[in-house]
């Protein structure tokens, strides 16, 4: 179980290593970060996303789900 912390004026999520390891997440990894309609939290390494005109899209590498 992990638990949100403040940090400065926002929050902070701590993951375990063992998710980030295997989501292929260190420490400075840059992530795209998306709040879903169903309200669960998406959170993509950019590494797995293509700039295309100004948005970000998933690759086939790591799809999003459909409510994204």
């Amino acid at each position: 179980m992990s638990k949100i912390c403040k940090w400065g004026n926002s929050l902070g999520l701590r993951l375990p290593a063992s998710i980030a390891q295997l989501a292929g997440l260190k420490s400075g990894t840059s992530v795209s970060v998306r709040l879903l309609d169903n309200g669960a939290i998406l959170v993509i390494p950019l590494s797995h996303v293509a700039p295309v005109g100004g948005m970000h899209l998933v690759t086939k590498t790591n799809k999003a789900p459909r409510e994204w």
